[in-house]
């Protein structure tokens, strides 16, 4: 009922079942095989329920499963995509780490120039987080890794349907 309702009110919530399965993975240390025994596998198939009605719902509602071509953007190509993923995720990092001054509205570049400085500190900066997560992975640090793969997680759909969301694109509200 709650994943339902979390769902209904913001969007994000459909990504739950992959915290929990990070969960029982990292902190409960239960194996992959025994994930999948049906004992384990039931609190897993029971949020199929509420996810596919929320999707029925979204349908009926909207007419359509996904997004729509940003008006402000116009649709980006795939080196476009790429420079906003690498730049996007940066900037939601820092925002992270520093929040303040807090603001409404912020301006972004729609470019595709890989050797542009911005573009490569952004680079540099989703490599610390991936190489971050990776060794906290190795050395079994399971708050650390659940603390990157919920950053990751919520920012994914934001920087994955970037066509989708308007012409705001980096908002605070996305990382918060």
């Amino acid at each position: 009922l709650f994943y339902f309702l979390g769902a209904i009110s913001k969007e994000p919530a459909l990504l739950l079942p992959i915290l929990f399965l990070s969960l029982d993975l990292l902190f409960f240390k239960i194996p992959l095989k025994k994930l999948f025994e049906l004992k384990k596998i039931k609190p897993y198939l029971a949020l199929l329920v509420p996810f596919a009605l929320y999707f029925i719902m979204r349908r009926f509602a909207l007419g359509r499963f996904g997004g729509v071509e940003n008006l402000y953007y116009g649709i980006f190509s795939l080196p476009e995509r790429i420079y906003a993923f690498f730049t996007l995720f940066s900037d939601y990092l820092l925002k992270l780490i520093k929040p303040h001054p807090l603001s409404l509205f912020y301006t972004f570049d729609k470019k595709s120039e890989f050797l542009d400085p911005r573009f490569i500190i952004s680079f540099i900066v989703v490599l610390i987080f991936f190489s971050a997560l990776s060794i906290f992975l190795i050395k079994r640090k399971g708050l650390f890794v659940f603390a990157l793969l919920w950053v990751l997680v919520f920012l994914t759909p934001v920087l994955v349907f970037i066509n989708g969301l308007g012409e705001n694109i980096f908002a605070e509200r996305y990382v918060f």
